[in-house]
């Protein structure tokens, strides 16, 4: 775990250099569940990375995105760059599966934004198919982000839903609640998480989150921590 945190240290570092003149704001989203109905600035590419942990269990999920057309975006992913999982108190470390995903924004105006999302996750085996809807509803008091769809996977097929919601604060971070779960094959695990993201500057955001199961189908705990970063312009 020492080095997993030397490299998680080492990549924030690397990212927090300004490469370029900053004129755009990096659109996080993580550390939620839920996704949002923005999309990173059109002609750049971002990086979301970081640490999430529970027991028996740590990964380093990461998201490429690219917003290559004014409407769009493309997105490479992996469930974790390593995940480690320990069994019978035998830790085992694999590289995750990656995935590639497409989003497009269909309206996005002062006091709603919508978009749909389609993701295919390549697995060992399988290929697993995701789509869903995400709108993000602005208001006098906050921000509140939905994100509803389904998955299919080798004739197994699931569901989730997830709703959060940020506050409008006074304060130099900005924080967020939320519920979220799923539901497949008799598995309906339902979790509420809390997080708190800081803007280092507009295009570099650090977060940490805390998630607790509400069922017995629900982990226990988990724990989040990562960066959101807005890196070079592709396209003017």
């Amino acid at each position: 775990m020492k080095i997993v945190l030397k490299f998680i240290f080492a990549i924030v570092f690397l990212f927090s250099i300004n490469i370029y003149s900053q004129t755009v704001s990096a659109n996080a989203t993580r550390p939620s569940v839920s996704d949002n109905a923005f999309l990173t600035a059109y002609g750049y590419t971002e990086v979301e990375f970081g640490l999430s942990t529970q027991k028996n269990f740590w990964s380093l999920p990461l998201f490429v995105k690219f917003s290559a057309i004014k409407n769009g975006e493309f997105g490479f992913l992996m469930n974790g760059l390593f995940n480690n999982m320990t069994i019978r108190n035998t830790p085992e470390t694999k590289l995750g599966d990656p995935g590639i995903q497409f989003k497009y924004q269909f309206v996005n105006n002062s006091s709603v934004a919508f978009s749909a999302v389609g993701r295919l996750d390549f697995m060992s085996s399988n290929t697993k198919l995701t789509i869903y809807a995400v709108p993000s509803i602005l208001t006098k008091s906050g921000q509140i982000d939905l994100t509803v769809g389904f998955s299919s996977v080798n004739s197994a097929n699931s569901i989730f839903y997830a709703a959060a919601f940020s506050p409008k604060v006074d304060l130099p971070f900005c924080i967020y609640v939320e519920l979220f779960g799923e539901s497949w094959d008799g598995y309906k695990p339902f979790y509420f998480d809390a997080g708190i993201s800081y803007p280092v500057s507009s295009d570099f955001i650090l977060d940490v989150a805390l998630v607790r199961g509400l069922n017995d189908d629900a982990a226990d705990w988990q724990f989040q921590i990562g960066f959101t970063k807005t890196l070079l312009k592709l396209i003017d």
